[in-house]
């Protein structure tokens, strides 16, 4: 019953490597910095204009009714235009959002691949040291070995 010797136990487990498409990610954030500046912001100028004038009729229909229709128009058009600051607002935070999340990933695999290369580095430095210490070892006790012999005699 010694050491471990790599077969008692089975194999080591080795955990399946992750990988992060970032190129997917700055795809994603051109797709949408497109679709946004091409087709979002020359539209969204054209309904602000539409919508910025206002209710556009029934304005002298004394219709206590047709007031109600008008007032109840103005707050859905207040709210489209509100809703449509908000999707600009939040479309321009998604994609800073995806441009950040992209390039901390890129800094995260570079730092990964940095302490990577530090840890097999340090395992091969260690590996290396261990092998002199023990051929150093050896040294030493050839010369115990040689000398306990010259003092026995048998030289």
């Amino acid at each position: 019953m010694g050491g471990y010797d790599g077969d008692d136990y089975g194999p080591i487990y080795q955990a399946p490597e992750i990988r992060v498409e970032v190129s997917g990610l700055d795809d994603f954030g051109r797709l949408l910095r497109a679709e946004f500046d091409a087709g979002f912001r020359p539209g969204k100028s054209v309904i602000e204009l539409d919508h910025g004038r206002g209710v556009g009729f029934g304005e002298r229909n004394p219709s206590m009714d047709m007031q109600a229709v008008r007032q109840k128009y103005l707050e859905c058009l207040q709210r489209a235009m509100g809703n449509l600051a908000a999707y600009v607002y939040y479309s321009e935070i998604l994609i800073s959002a995806v441009d950040k999340i992209a390039t901390a990933y890129r800094d995260s695999d570079a730092l990964s691949a940095a302490g990577q290369q530090q840890v097999e580095q340090a395992l091969a430095t260690a590996f290396l040291e261990a092998q002199a210490a023990k051929a150093e070892e050896a040294k030493r006790e050839l010369h115990r070995e040689t000398a306990r012999l010259r003092l026995s005699g048998a030289s």
